[in-house]
Protein backbone atom coordinates (compact mmCIF):
# COMPACT_ATOMS: atom_id res chain seq x y z
CA UNK A 1 0.00 0.00 0.00
CA UNK A 2 1.25 3.60 -0.79
CA UNK A 3 1.06 6.01 2.14
CA UNK A 4 1.88 9.63 2.80
CA UNK A 5 3.11 10.57 5.41
CA UNK A 6 2.59 14.20 5.81
CA UNK A 7 4.45 16.83 8.93
CA UNK A 8 6.18 20.31 9.77
CA UNK A 9 9.37 21.06 8.72
CA UNK A 10 10.21 23.66 11.24
CA UNK A 11 14.01 24.39 11.48
CA UNK A 12 13.24 25.89 15.45
CA UNK A 13 12.22 22.26 16.35
CA UNK A 14 13.10 19.06 13.79
CA UNK A 15 11.38 16.60 15.81
CA UNK A 16 8.30 16.68 14.08
CA UNK A 17 10.46 15.90 10.84
CA UNK A 18 12.43 13.40 12.99
CA UNK A 19 9.58 11.60 13.57
CA UNK A 20 7.72 11.81 10.13
CA UNK A 21 11.15 10.04 8.54
CA UNK A 22 10.98 7.34 11.16
CA UNK A 23 7.66 6.74 10.57
CA UNK A 24 7.92 6.52 6.84
CA UNK A 25 11.12 4.19 7.66
CA UNK A 26 9.02 1.94 9.74
CA UNK A 27 6.19 1.69 7.42
CA UNK A 28 8.57 0.81 4.81
CA UNK A 29 9.95 -2.29 7.24
CA UNK A 30 6.78 -3.18 7.32
CA UNK A 31 6.18 -3.81 3.54
CA UNK A 32 4.42 -0.52 2.31
CA UNK A 33 5.26 2.18 -0.17
CA UNK A 34 5.45 5.22 2.28
CA UNK A 35 7.09 8.73 1.10
CA UNK A 36 7.60 11.80 3.85
CA UNK A 37 6.37 15.48 3.05
CA UNK A 38 7.85 17.96 5.47
CA UNK A 39 5.82 21.07 4.67
CA UNK A 40 6.88 24.33 6.05
CA UNK A 41 5.05 25.73 9.28
CA UNK A 42 6.14 28.70 11.35
CA UNK A 43 4.38 29.03 14.12
CA UNK A 44 4.47 33.09 14.78
CA UNK A 45 3.47 33.13 11.45
CA UNK A 46 -0.26 33.77 11.16
CA UNK A 47 -2.27 30.48 12.10
CA UNK A 48 -5.01 31.50 9.56
CA UNK A 49 -3.04 31.87 6.43
CA UNK A 50 -1.14 28.55 7.09
CA UNK A 51 -4.03 26.69 7.58
CA UNK A 52 -5.56 28.14 4.22
CA UNK A 53 -2.32 27.04 2.17
CA UNK A 54 -2.36 23.18 4.25
CA UNK A 55 -6.47 23.19 3.07
CA UNK A 56 -5.62 24.27 -0.85
CA UNK A 57 -2.98 21.48 -1.24
CA UNK A 58 -4.98 18.24 -2.10
CA UNK A 59 -2.70 15.00 -2.06
CA UNK A 60 -5.78 12.60 -3.55
CA UNK A 61 -3.35 11.09 -6.49
CA UNK A 62 -0.47 10.60 -4.70
CA UNK A 63 -1.15 7.66 -2.50
CA UNK A 64 -3.50 5.47 -1.03
CA UNK A 65 -3.13 6.89 2.42
CA UNK A 66 -2.83 10.33 3.76
CA UNK A 67 -1.03 9.98 7.56
CA UNK A 68 -0.93 13.93 8.94
CA UNK A 69 1.08 14.42 11.78
CA UNK A 70 -0.53 17.32 14.19
CA UNK A 71 -1.51 20.47 12.67
CA UNK A 72 -1.84 22.27 10.25
CA UNK A 73 -1.73 19.08 8.01
CA UNK A 74 -4.84 17.40 9.14
CA UNK A 75 -6.38 20.08 6.63
CA UNK A 76 -4.56 19.11 3.76
CA UNK A 77 -7.38 16.88 1.45
CA UNK A 78 -7.26 12.88 0.68
CA UNK A 79 -10.22 11.14 0.31
CA UNK A 80 -8.40 8.21 2.80
CA UNK A 81 -7.21 10.76 5.52
CA UNK A 82 -5.86 9.21 9.08
CA UNK A 83 -4.81 12.29 11.30
CA UNK A 84 -2.19 11.33 14.31
CA UNK A 85 -1.62 13.80 17.16
CA UNK A 86 1.16 13.42 19.19
CA UNK A 87 1.52 15.56 22.06
CA UNK A 88 5.42 15.92 22.24
CA UNK A 89 5.84 16.76 18.88
CA UNK A 90 5.30 20.70 19.45
CA UNK A 91 1.29 21.35 18.85
CA UNK A 92 1.83 24.89 20.58
CA UNK A 93 0.42 27.82 18.12
CA UNK A 94 -2.86 25.41 17.17
CA UNK A 95 -5.82 25.58 18.76
CA UNK A 96 -5.47 22.21 20.88
CA UNK A 97 -2.69 23.38 22.50
CA UNK A 98 -4.39 24.80 25.80
CA UNK A 99 -2.10 28.30 25.97
CA UNK A 100 -2.65 29.42 22.60
CA UNK A 101 -6.40 28.62 22.93
CA UNK A 102 -6.65 30.48 25.73
CA UNK A 103 -4.20 33.43 24.04
CA UNK A 104 -6.72 33.30 20.68
CA UNK A 105 -9.85 32.73 22.52
CA UNK A 106 -8.94 36.25 24.45
CA UNK A 107 -7.39 38.16 22.05
CA UNK A 108 -9.51 40.92 20.02
CA UNK A 109 -9.44 38.22 16.87
CA UNK A 110 -11.78 35.85 18.16
CA UNK A 111 -13.21 35.36 14.89
CA UNK A 112 -9.94 33.94 14.16
CA UNK A 113 -10.28 31.75 16.80
CA UNK A 114 -13.91 30.70 15.76
CA UNK A 115 -12.59 30.27 11.95
CA UNK A 116 -9.70 27.48 13.25
CA UNK A 117 -12.01 25.61 15.01
CA UNK A 118 -14.05 25.17 12.14
CA UNK A 119 -11.36 24.11 9.88
CA UNK A 120 -10.71 21.67 12.52
CA UNK A 121 -14.35 20.62 12.72
CA UNK A 122 -14.00 19.80 9.07
CA UNK A 123 -10.55 18.36 8.97
CA UNK A 124 -11.82 15.67 12.10
CA UNK A 125 -15.08 14.88 9.85
CA UNK A 126 -13.33 13.84 6.71
CA UNK A 127 -10.60 12.01 8.96
CA UNK A 128 -11.03 8.02 8.44
CA UNK A 129 -9.70 7.83 11.67
CA UNK A 130 -7.93 9.68 14.35
CA UNK A 131 -5.48 8.46 16.70
CA UNK A 132 -3.49 10.67 19.12
CA UNK A 133 -0.84 9.93 22.22
CA UNK A 134 -2.06 9.30 25.57
CA UNK A 135 -0.79 12.66 26.40
CA UNK A 136 -2.74 14.41 24.07
CA UNK A 137 -6.45 16.41 24.36
CA UNK A 138 -7.83 13.28 23.71
CA UNK A 139 -10.75 13.68 26.47
CA UNK A 140 -11.61 16.98 24.75
CA UNK A 141 -11.68 15.80 21.23
CA UNK A 142 -15.07 14.44 21.40
CA UNK A 143 -16.73 17.51 23.21
CA UNK A 144 -14.96 19.82 20.95
CA UNK A 145 -15.17 18.04 17.96
CA UNK A 146 -17.92 15.24 17.90
CA UNK A 147 -15.25 12.30 17.32
CA UNK A 148 -13.42 10.48 19.62
CA UNK A 149 -9.77 9.64 19.08
CA UNK A 150 -8.12 6.48 19.44
CA UNK A 151 -4.76 6.57 21.27
CA UNK A 152 -1.66 5.48 19.34
CA UNK A 153 1.46 5.27 21.19
CA UNK A 154 4.76 5.44 19.29
CA UNK A 155 6.53 5.52 22.43
CA UNK A 156 10.39 4.73 21.92
CA UNK A 157 9.84 2.10 19.33
CA UNK A 158 9.92 4.72 16.89
CA UNK A 159 13.66 4.87 17.37
CA UNK A 160 14.57 1.95 16.52
CA UNK A 161 12.11 1.72 13.50
CA UNK A 162 15.05 1.76 10.94
CA UNK A 163 16.46 -0.90 12.70
CA UNK A 164 14.62 -4.19 12.96
CA UNK A 165 17.02 -6.73 13.69
CA UNK A 166 17.49 -5.13 17.14
CA UNK A 167 13.75 -4.90 17.81
CA UNK A 168 12.93 -7.17 20.96
CA UNK A 169 9.24 -9.19 20.25
CA UNK A 170 7.04 -6.50 22.05
CA UNK A 171 8.66 -3.56 19.85
CA UNK A 172 7.94 -5.45 16.89
CA UNK A 173 4.65 -6.14 18.45
CA UNK A 174 3.60 -2.25 18.27
CA UNK A 175 4.99 -1.50 15.19
CA UNK A 176 2.92 -4.19 13.70
CA UNK A 177 -0.10 -2.75 15.58
CA UNK A 178 1.31 0.54 14.21
CA UNK A 179 1.37 -0.13 10.56
CA UNK A 180 -1.56 -2.35 10.82
CA UNK A 181 -3.55 0.93 12.41
CA UNK A 182 -1.77 3.30 9.73
CA UNK A 183 -3.15 1.47 7.52
CA UNK A 184 -6.31 -0.68 7.39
Amino acid sequence: MKVLVIGRLCPDNPCIAAFTNTLVVGLQNHGHAAETLLLPFDPEAPLLEQAMAARLLDVSGSADRMVAINAPFHLVQHPHKILWLVEGLEMDGWVWDADSAAALRSSSDQAEFALLEHADRIAFAEARHVFCDPGAARSSFGSRYGRNADVLVPGPYLEAAGHPSGQTEQEIAVWNEIASQLTS
